[in-house]
């Protein structure tokens, strides 16, 4: 079965007749569309061919053309067989069953993340064609907009503080303008680093985030928020 999935078949010999050669290759193709699509369509090229077991030919034959044109019968066999079996190797899969549940909120949400208590999610809600950031009660479907800023660009990146108190985001117009705070209670939002987007929260209570460097590419670096060491 491997072998059928993954190698090439081995040629056959050049001695016997081409049209069976074809035939066989044809019986072993790796695509189904290109295989025949049942034993009757084989049976019929074999016939249209005179490759017919027990025909006048066989039996008249020298002993030597007998024992070749068996071997091509058992030939054909294999390849009949392996169109038997690439019938059920090569059935297309099954479709993908996907289910889902609607949590309801804003009609333009994205990134949602899961608060580390499991009970509230975070996300970006699309307000009046700003992203702001909003939490939700998975179970109960409420949810509430904690950020109004219009002016500091669009939230790119959201992650929660360990605590769960606070969700650290970040705001770019045509660069980074910086790492934000928010309550999860509400309240106003902070700036917590300059220049930096991709906030990711460390157990530790650190992030890790992207600044641009001198040569203004984004350089990765640490920072603790509570004291603003790096």
């Amino acid at each position: 079965m491997n072998a059928i999935l993954k190698e090439e078949p081995a040629e056959l010999p050049e001695t016997l007749p081409l049209g069976v050669r074809t035939i066989v290759a044809r019986c072993l193709e790796k695509d189904p569309d290109n295989r025949f699509q049942s034993a009757k369509d084989l049976g019929f090229v074999l016939a249209q061919s005179g490759i017919q077991a027990g025909s006048a030919a066989v039996v008249k034959a020298a002993p030597r053309r007998r024992t070749r044109v068996w071997a091509v019968v058992a030939a054909v066999g294999i390849a009949a067989a392996a169109v038997g079996a690439g019938h059920f190797l090569w059935r297309a899969p099954a479709p993908p069953v996907w289910a889902g549940v609607l949590l309801g909120g804003p009609d333009t949400a994205t990134m949602p993340r899961i608060s580390p208590d499991g009970y509230t999610l975070a996300f970006t809600a699309l307000v009046a064609g700003q992203n702001q950031v909003a939490v939700m009660k998975p179970e109960a479907g409420n949810w509430s907009v904690l950020t109004h800023a219009r002016d500091r660009g669009m939230i790119g990146a959201i992650t929660w503080a360990p605590d769960g108190n606070k969700i650290y985001y970040d705001r770019a117009l045509d660069t980074p303008r910086g790492i934000y705070s928010v309550p999860v209670l509400g309240g106003e939002e902070q700036l917590v680093s300059e220049d930096a987007m991709y906030p990711e929260a460390l157990p530790d209570g650190s992030l890790i985030a992207a600044r641009l460097n001198a040569e203004h590419k984004l350089q990765l670096f640490r920072f603790w928020p509570e004291s603003g060491k790096e």
